[in-house]
Order: C-alpha cells, then structure tokens, then sequence
C-alpha cells in the first residue's frame, strides 16, 4: 500500500494517527445519539458585574446573570430557567416595572442587551446592538425607567464610558453623550424619570433624561467626595440614598447632600427598596455591606432608621427583597446566596466558586454509579455536589492559600485525590454516608513545583497518576484500597512539554499521555517505561480523556489550532464525545470520532474557555440516569446538562453548510472521510494515512497478522513516529 499523500490530523501533531484494526467500522458519519438541555447552573460568579443585579419577578423567583446567562432562580423548587443568547459575560440585569421583563448586558466586543420575558425565556423580546456605540469593553451598568418606556445604558470601559438613552420597544436610540471617566458602580432613574443618577469611583453625576446635560452632586461640609456604590430611593418623596466606602449611607435631595448616616463598618455595597405587595411607594430600603450585616431601614418624615439588622459572615455585595413573602436574598462576595426569612432565620441556598478576574475553574470529576460530583478551583474550595437535588453535598476549604487545580475520585469512593497549581497533592477520605470529608488528609506529597491539572486512577484504585507541567507523570501506590496508605513509587520521565492530559487502561497495563507540545506517548505501567505495543488504538481505556488520538481527532475543527481544545471525554454508554473549547463553545459528537469534519452540535452558555467536562452516570429507581457537566474556567460555574434522545435524521439535513453562527445552540460538521458522503471524498484512509518514516527509520519489519501496513508505527522503537533511542534516556525514576 504506497500514497504520496500523508495525513497528519490535526496539522500541528508530532506524528501521524494511525487507526485501530477494526477502521473500517468506525468510517461512517453519524449524528449524536442525543442532544443536550440545560438544567442547571451551579454557582454565580459575578465577576465585573455592576449595580444591583439581584431581582424578584412577579412569579416570586429570583432572577440574577451566570457565566453568558440570566437565570430564573424558583427557590422553592431549586429549579432553573435559563435565558441563553449572549455569548460573553453577563455583568447587568434590570427589572422592568411589570416585574416580568429584564434586560441583561454582556461585555465585550460585540456586546448586545437583550430583553427578555422572565415567563418565556427561548426567545428575547427585542435586542439593542450597543456594540455599535460601545467601541471597547461593552455593556456596565443597565437601568429601566420608572414608566418602563426608556432604558439607560452605560458601556465602554472604566476609563472612558458612553451613556445611552433608548426607546427600548422601539429599538431607538434617543440619545447619548460621554459619560465617566471612572470606574461606574450603579445607575438609576428618579422616580419621576426626569434624572438619571450614576454613581462611582469618586463620583456622583446627575443627568437629565431630556438632553443627557448633567451636574454634579453637591457634598458640602456635610460629607465626603469618596467612592459611592449604591444607589435607592424613596420613591415618595425623591429622595436619593448612596452606600458610601466608608459605611455612611448619604441622603440627597435635589442633587445636593443633606445629611449623613451611619450605616456599616466598610463600603455600603448594595441598597434595595422596600416595597409592601400592594403598595406603589417603597416604605424603606435594606442595605448590605462589607461588615457582613443585612440592615432593615424605613423612612422617618425625612430620614431613616433602622429597626433590624442581620448578620452573615462574609461582604454582602448585592441583596434583593420580595414583596410577596417579605423574604430578603444576600449573596456574599464569594457567590453564596443566602435566604434570610421574614423571621431572621437564615438559610443557605447555594454556594459558588469564587474569585478576582484571573481566577479560574479546572478540577471535575465524578463519583462511581453515584448521582455526586466534585470540582476544585483557584479559590481552594472542594466542592460535592448532588446531581439529583442540585444542592452541594459538601465543601472542604484548605486553611491555606494554594489555588487548586485538578481532583480525581478513587473507584471505590472512598477518597478524593486533588492537586494545586504549585505543585502539590492531597488525598482525603470521603464517607459516603455523610458526605463529609476526613479532617485531616489521608496523604500529602509534594513532588512537582510546577502546576498539576490531570490525574487518574487505574480501574481498580491501586495506582494513581498524576501529570505535571514540569513534564513528568508521578506514580503513586495506594497499598490497600480504602486504607489511605499511599506510597510514592517514581515518575515517568518523556515528555518534552507539560503533561495535559493522561488516560489509563481498562487492563490496568497501560498508560497514555498527550503533552503541550501535541506528542502522543504510550507507557507500560508495568515496566514504568514507554510501550512497545504494536497499536495505541487497539487498546480498551478505563477513560477517554485524551483529545489527542485516531478515534477522537475529528473534534478537531479544520481552523482550530492547539489551544482550541482543552478537555473532551467520552460517553461509551452512549457513543458520545463531547468537547469543552477555549471559544467557550461544547461541541457534541457521535463516538468513535475519526471523520474529520463530523456532524455534530454545539452549545453556548459559558463566557469563558470550557475547562472540564466530564459525563455522569448513575441508576435511580431502575431508571438509567446520564448527564454532562461542563466547566467554565473564567465563570467558575458548573453546567449540569441533561441528555434527551436525538430524532435528527442525517439524510434530512443540509450537508453544505458551513460552520453555523456562535449565536445559537446549533449544528455542525460533514464528515470530509466518509466514504458514503455526498462530497466524494476517498474512502481508502489507510492508502492516504500513509507515510514515510518520519526520521528515517526501515519500515521493513514484518507487520503480524491483522495490523495495517504503515509499518513504521510497529517498529517497537517508534512511538507515533517518534524514534526512541535507546542510548537516550526515556523512562522511569
């Protein structure tokens, strides 16, 4: 078999992907056996969100922005709806006066708002393409009118910002002008509509909603030009507080300061009004802050008192209440959400992943035929989580500083093994019938001082493996499963580059490995050295979560470079692979995956690189249960997904179309190597697979009986096309 053409797919590999003995099989396009619907989004971050982003709907749910999403909180039910058009972050929601339209803002290049029905979320009501006006940064803050006829927008970035004043029904711009050139934390209509106020970094600007002039707020000697975080009024009166650095919450009227209170112990960051259910003025308004106190205010004639104040642990960053159940929302600085009850008791609702703009979601991983999962990030939480309730089941926090990377569960459960961005490992216990965590870990080692993001256990919970970006694959012996006895045995040492992703098989025997530089390296674990096996593809593996390989290199779209890909795992259940990219795209496709080009579908709904994704499986009352759970690294949100049975026919779609818009959950792909495709592309893969030794080696070794004839892939000193010396050291210390 001799062709001058040589495929190496994708382009930037070390070495061609040759195909497994049963090719033939595999060669023919197929759609995914199911599709996917959301179901939940666990946690919030709020990275760079602005104002007050915390709303109750007429329904008496909680609507607040996740990742690319607005979501529709039923706290009674711990449901969710999810309206999910944008592609970026989601930094503002605005609440309409019927309390059942928002608008959300997303940032960005091409940021949009879009308007939306709280009670039918498929579709936005309308869209206001600010990008067209917002040249950097996109959409700040966001505020509806009092009537509900304009909506105000400021966008642009922190240093130089743009107001804009639309007839939203309409999609009219009525007008706009420069705004701030400081950092904005809120904005909001009077209650007569006739000022817009906007509040930041060492400011108080006060505009007027005919022509957008504006004027400064007058402080005088009754306080200070610091920064202002909230804004609230009394809507009987127009009287407007803003929640102070300090802690004061400063009373204006008619744009001028006069008088001060004393409201927190820090920066005063959010402020809501107080509404009774049948009422059209607000009586008071609450107020959350940095000392961790929720404060209950109501209006006195002129001024203010307070009559109850609730303490959570932690900053209160942003507070909504309902006027149906008097029931208040806090959510913390960390992305926790409270429910404070009309009686002071406190419950918490949901927990997030937290942190500053730079950190980030990597760890996931799954409990064995159980409906738990797990994740750790750079905040140093370790989070379980119950598929079924959508609750956290439980959260351990190192008393420390170490940014976590990567988590794995052993077969039996019973420990979870996690890593750091510096290099080191934990292993704790897990009692399952609990759900607590041991108190103290069970093993810890330190062996890289590089960051470690993948690590697997073999089939039986005897052997941990654990890549490090300094290179190597650390081995560890677990001399007694469920014991915690763990012995430190060596490193396989071959890699050039930093060690992505690795995979064990389901025999126990062997060990695959893809590295920075795209190398493919297959290791005997019994040896501890790099295989001779004949055919990488041949093997069976406990997991599929190497993106680089024969069986899965059709996830790799034509245009798509090294850093496109970051994680993929495969369903085999159901003949599933599904794909987390760094355009914060999920691609699903059908398993075994080697056309180039193959059909499949994608999703939005993280704004950030999908970090993780790993498939679920678990029985509930006889009934086979799978989901997906997929990460955001920069949302520090997890995705819980359900899968639903696929009624596409292949026959029935457009085959011609290209790659489809980002802006929709949509099809793609067209299998360029089927050979029963509408494109007539050639069927002999091996005949164009072939090639020419890639440094020179014979390829006159004897091929045994089954194997293909692209010799040099069975030369026991090439692995991949990558000629192994045997003077240069590969191998295990």
């Amino acid at each position: 078999m001799t062709s001058s053409n040589s495929v190496i797919y994708p382009r930037f590999l070390k070495a061609a992907h040759f195909p497994p003995t049963n090719y033939e099989e595999m060669m023919v396009d197929k759609l995914p056996s199911k599709k996917l619907e959301l179901e939940f989004i666990h946690g919030a971050s709020k990275k760079g969100c602005k104002g007050c982003y915390f709303h109750i709907n007429d329904e008496n749910k909680l609507v607040y922005p996740s990742a690319a999403c607005g979501i529709v909180y039923d706290p009674i039910n711990n449901t969710q709806s999810v309206f999910r058009k944008h592609d970026d972050d989601v930094v503002t929601i605005a609440k309409h006066p019927n309390e059942y339209i928002f608008a959300s803002g997303q940032i960005g290049k091409d940021d949009m708002i879009y308007i939306w029905d709280s009670h039918d979320i498929k579709e936005p009501i309308t869209k206001l393409d600010t990008h067209l006006h917002f040249k950097n940064g996109g959409v700040l803050a966001t505020s509806f009118s009092n009537s509900g006829e304009l909506l105000v927008t400021v966008g642009g970035n922190d240093t130089s910002s743009i107001i804009l004043l639309y007839n939203w029904k309409k999609n009219e711009l009525i007008a706009s002008t420069k705004c701030l050139s400081s950092e904005i934390f809120d904005l909001q209509f009077s209650p007569d509509d006739s000022q817009i106020y906007i509040c930041g970094k060492k400011v108080l600007k006060i505009y007027n909603t005919k022509d957008l002039t504006f004027k400064s707020g007058i402080f005088g000697s009754k306080g200070t030009l610091q920064n202002l975080h909230s804004l609230c009024f009394n809507m009987k009166n127009q009287d407007a507080y803003v929640g102070c650095e300090d802690g004061s919450i400063y009373l204006f009227r008619d744009g001028k300061l006069i008088n001060t209170i004393n409201g927190h112990h820090g920066n005063v960051f959010t402020l809501y009004p107080l509404y009774d259910k049948n009422s059209k003025f607000n009586y008071g308004f609450i107020s959350g802050g940095k000392d961790g106190q929720v404060k209950y205010w109501k209006f006195n004639n002129s001024f203010i008192e307070c009559y109850k104040s609730i303490t959570i642990n932690g900053f209160v960053k942003n507070i909504t209440h309902s006027k149906y159940d008097n029931n208040v929302y806090a959510s913390k600085a960390n992305g926790d959400l409270y429910l404070i009850k009309e009686n002071g008791e406190i419950e918490l609702l949901l927990i997030s992943h937290f942190g500053t703009m730079l950190k980030q979601l990597w760890g996931l991983d799954t409990f064995k035929e159980l409906p738990l999962f797990v994740t750790c990030s750079d905040d140093g939480r370790v989070i379980v989580w119950n598929c079924e309730n959508r609750k956290h089941a439980s959260l351990l926090k190192l008393n420390s500083s170490l940014e976590l990377r990567g988590v794995c569960v052993s077969p039996s459960n019973e420990h979870v093994a996690f890593t750091s961005k510096e290099g080191h490992l934990f292993i704790y216990g897990f009692n399952l019938e609990n759900y607590t965590f041991t108190e103290e870990p069970l093993y810890t080692r330190k062996d890289s001082n590089e960051e470690i993001t993948t690590l697997s256990y073999n089939h039986d919970g005897t052997l941990l493996a654990v890549g490090s970006h300094d290179n190597y694959i650390y081995l560890y012996n677990c001399l007694k499963s469920g014991s915690g006895d763990y012995k430190y045995i060596g490193k396989l040492i071959g890699h050039s580059s930093f060690i992505t992703h690795l995979d064990i098989s389901k025999c126990g025997n062997y060990l695959k490995s893809n590295s920075g530089d795209y190398e493919i390296l297959l290791w005997d674990l019994n040896s501890k050295k790099l295989s001779n096996c004949s055919n990488i593809e041949n093997i069976e593996w406990n997991s599929m979560t190497c993106p680089l390989g024969w069986t899965v290199r059709g996830i790799w779209k034509q245009d798509f470079n090294g850093t496109d890909v970051n994680t993929c795992h495969v369903d085999y259940e159901n003949e599933l692979i599904i794909v987390g990219e760094d355009t914060t795209m999920l691609s699903l496709y059908h398993y075994p995956c080697p056309i180039i080009k193959p059909f499949g579908y994608s999703y939005i709904g993280h704004c950030s690189h999908v970090t993780n994704v790993k498939f679920i499986h678990y029985n509930i009352e006889n009934e086979r249960i799978t989901k997906l759970l997929s990460c955001g690294g920069g949302d520090l949100t997890i995705f819980q997904w359900n899968l639903i049975d696929n009624n596409d026919q292949l026959d029935q779609l457009n085959t011609s179309t290209a790659l489809p818009s980002l802006k929709m959950d949509s099809m793609i792909g067209g299998g360029l190597y089927n050979p029963k495709s509408p494109r007539g592309q050639s069927a002999n893969l091996l005949d164009s697979m072939n090639q020419k030794s890639p440094r020179g080696i014979s390829t006159t070794t004897t091929c045994t009986p089954g194997q293909n004839e692209a010799n040099e892939l069975y030369n026991p000193n090439v692995i991949f096309g990558n000629f192994i010396s045997t003077s240069e050291y590969h191998g295990f210390l």
